[in-house]
């Protein structure tokens, strides 16, 4: 009864586990990296919570920190923003979006555009010649009919 038993695997069966393996260390090393960005955002978090005891015990100091800023979005998060846009005209003021984004940003963003090929053409040109750090995009929806479907690709997003 106690003594375990071995059987002879085939080729089949052997790659079937090599692959069931390779996907298990797939799973660990995502859980890993998740774990590591837990972490990260409860350190964060600590530090701010010091910041405010401390805060307290100064209040009436006037060079004290604004909670807002305490309490503002960690450094490194990535921060992702969906725009529809459709033509020449919505791709300049998506344009005039984007440069107010990324003049008061502090956090890395990516930007995941439902587009048209004409708006993903300019968009794309734009952030290629811009060379804007910490900031990458996505293109979706090239193939929209003109005038239809933008009502759609809002539904996508929502």
């Amino acid at each position: 009864q106690g003594i375990p038993q071995f059987h002879a695997l085939s080729s089949n069966d052997g790659s079937q586990l090599l692959t069931r393996l390779n996907d298990i260390r797939g799973e660990n090393s995502q859980l890993r990296h998740q774990l590591d960005l837990a972490n990260q955002r409860l350190k964060d978090l600590d530090h701010r919570l010091q910041i405010m005891k401390d805060l307290r015990v100064r209040s009436n100091n006037s060079s004290t920190l604004l909670y807002q800023d305490i309490l503002a979005v960690p450094q490194c998060e990535v921060i992702h923003i969906a725009v529809v846009c459709a033509g020449h005209s919505a791709s300049r003021q998506a344009v005039t979006l984007i440069k107010s984004l990324l003049f008061y940003r502090h956090n890395p963003l990516h930007f995941h555009f439902v587009s048209d090929s004409v708006a993903e053409l300019i968009l794309g040109t734009l952030f290629r010649t811009w060379g804007v750090p910490a900031a990458t995009e996505r293109y979706s929806g090239r193939n929209m009919p003109k005038y239809s479907g933008l009502l759609d690709s809002e539904n996508m997003l929502g």
